[in-house]
C-alpha cells in the first residue's frame, strides 16, 4: 500500500477493543482514524460512520474501497456508495459475501493491489 494512501478502520466491536487490536496488530500502518462501536453512532451496515471516515480522509465515497469479511461490511459499503471488496479468509463464506453485493472478492491479500490502482 502506498504511504500516501489514506486508510481507516471501522468495526462493530467496542471502540476501546478496536483501538487495542489495531495498535497491537497494525502498528506499522498509519491510519487516518480507527473507529469501533461507540454510543450515539449507529452500527454497520448504517453508512454514517463510513461516511464520517470518508470525510476525515478527504475522499469522495465513490473513490473508497471498503474492504471487509462479512455481509454487514458489504452492505455498509453499498449503503455508503463505496466500492465493496470482500475477503475470502475471514468471518463469512464467499457465497454470503457474493450475495451481499460485493463488487469484488479476493482470495489473497496481494489481489487487492490492482483493485486499488497499485501495480505490483
Amino acid at each position: 500500500i502506498r504511504a500516501d494512501m489514506p486508510m481507516c478502520v471501522l468495526s462493530n466491536k467496542p471502540h476501546a477493543y478496536t483501538l487495542q487490536t489495531v495498535d497491537a496488530l497494525c502498528a506499522p500502518w498509519p491510519f487516518v482514524k480507527v473507529l469501533g462501536q461507540r454510543e450515539g453512532t449507529p452500527r454497520k451496515p448504517d453508512p454514517a460512520a463510513a461516511l464520517h471516515l470518508a470525510a476525515r480522509m478527504k475522499c469522495s465515497p465513490a473513490d473508497i474501497a471498503f474492504i471487509g469479511d462479512s455481509e454487514v461490511d458489504m452492505h455498509t459499503a453499498r449503503n455508503a456508495d463505496m466500492f465493496a471488496i470482500g475477503v475470502n479468509w475471514g468471518f463469512r463464506e464467499r457465497d454470503e459475501i457474493e450475495k451481499a453485493g460485493a463488487n469484488a472478492i479476493i482470495d489473497r491479500p496481494e489481489e487487492l493491489l490492482p483493485l486499488i490502482g497499485i501495480n505490483p
